[in-house]
């Protein structure tokens, strides 16, 4: 079990950003700014963990977050951790491999994840093992049989356990599966443009590839990787910056493919959720609250508008605090990340009170209204608020259409489009 690790950050030659140390008796971490990284005045949580925070100042440590979202870490430290799907994998492999969960802590997981999180932090252990496993060149993968194997680890009551048949597979699995975000089964790869092999994307890749994150495909009687296209297609035609997306069949499977917002190359980009930037929030009004705090341009007020009309409309109910991110640029100054996860996410076969927003609007989070889309838009001074949500709502209208390009049923498309709302 790991007790403390350094977290790492492009800081030249200061090192670490500071210090995680495991208190094993409550059974939480706590992290320490490092004083030579707070003189840079690089705020990489502005909000929850200032470096100009009386906390911080005085050298003391920031405790963990209560909810349990955050696993027992401090908000910016606990989003590099992966969501349910990494995490259900993780604990598959430790079953696997006969660690115990009285063995185990967070710290163990972030050594593990080492330089590969999410985001630009890193986290570094100190035996060395980050540089060990690092220094491994990437892997081809066979996604195919990756996404069978991952569906078997979790549908299993009784994991399998690593032998010579399968070992190949969990290598696969926690060199690509294990470091994403969400519910959804997905692998972080890198896709060579000309070569058209995918690999592994847990550490360098070479000349020539790019980092994309990859969703599979699970249930063929519901497309919900071509939804997500289309969703795609519909946010971009609504003038919502969204990254380079697209459909990737593999032997009769369709999944979906996204370049990742926190890489420009093999560059890193630190990013931190809202769950991580700002943990109090549960409204959009919230968000452009903390936007106000971070001093975005008026550009990012309207990509937000209009993300937030394109979630009431399309009925993107799943509009959790994971779900919205800022990114930090070279010169330190935040911005709103590429939209995410734009997708339609009822459930139509659950009763309806299941079906409601995870953030509220006006205090509702169903029945929401134009006219309170439209207050929103004159709490923020939003120009031209009426055309961004006829934008969307235009752009809406075209999801039949897209539909039927990809062959969904005639029946869902109905469905879906029966749930479109302000049209």
């Amino acid at each position: 079990m790991k007790t403390s690790l350094s977290v790492k950050y492009d800081t030249g030659s200061i090192g670490s950003i500071g210090n995680l140390l495991w208190n094993t008796k409550n059974k939480q971490d706590a992290f320490t700014y490092n004083p030579l990284f707070v003189e840079q005045q690089i705020d990489l949580a502005p909000i929850q963990m200032s470096i100009q925070a009386p906390r911080t100042q005085q050298q003391l440590p920031w405790p963990a977050h209560d909810d349990k979202l955050y696993r027992s870490l401090p908000p910016m430290i606990a989003d590099a951790l992966p969501d349910y799907y990494g995490h259900a994998l993780y604990k598959a492999w430790l079953n696997a491999n006969k660690i115990y969960k009285s063995k185990h802590c967070p710290l163990d997981l972030l050594a593990f994840i080492g330089n590969s999180a999410i985001g630009a932090l890193e986290f570094e252990p100190d035996d060395g093992l980050t540089e060990k496993k690092v220094s491994k060149p990437a892997m081809t993968i066979d996604l195919p049989a990756l996404s069978l194997f991952s569906q078997k680890v979790l549908r299993e009551k009784i994991v399998p356990s690593i032998n010579k048949d399968n070992a190949h597979y969990w290598q696969q699995i926690m060199a690509t599966s294990i470091f994403a975000g969400g519910r959804q089964p997905k692998a972080i790869i890198g896709i060579g443009e000309k070569i058209g092999q995918i690999l592994s994307a847990n550490g360098s890749l070479p000349e020539g590839y790019q980092p994309y994150l990859l969703k599979f495909e699970q249930d063929q009687n519901y497309p919900a990787t071509k939804l997500e296209y289309i969703y795609y297609k519909i946010a971009r035609l609504a003038g919502i910056s969204i990254m380079d997306s697209r459909l990737l069949t593999i032997e009769n499977s369709t999944h979906f493919l996204t370049k990742r917002f926190d890489r420009n190359g093999m560059e890193k980009i630190h990013t931190q959720t809202l769950a991580a930037m700002a943990p109090h929030v549960k409204s959009y009004e919230g968000i452009f609250e903390v936007m106000h705090q971070l001093k975005l341009p008026a550009s990012d007020f309207k990509q937000q508008y209009l993300r937030m009309v394109f979630n009431v409309v399309m009925r993107n109910v799943d509009d959790h605090n994971k779900n919205f991110s800022f990114c930090m640029d070279k010169t330190h100054n935040w911005q709103l990340s590429p939209a995410y996860d734009q997708v339609f996410s009822l459930n139509l076969s659950a009763p309806h009170y299941t079906n409601r927003h995870s953030l509220t609007v006006c205090g509702k989070n169903e029945h929401i209204t134009k006219n309170d889309l439209e207050k929103v838009a004159l709490q923020n001074n939003i120009q031209h608020y009426k055309t961004l949500i006829d934008q969307v709502i235009d752009a809406a209208s075209h999801f039949a259409a897209y539909a039927k390009e990809l062959g969904l049923p005639e029946d869902l498309i109905r469905a879906i489009q029966s749930q479109h709302t302000l049209a």
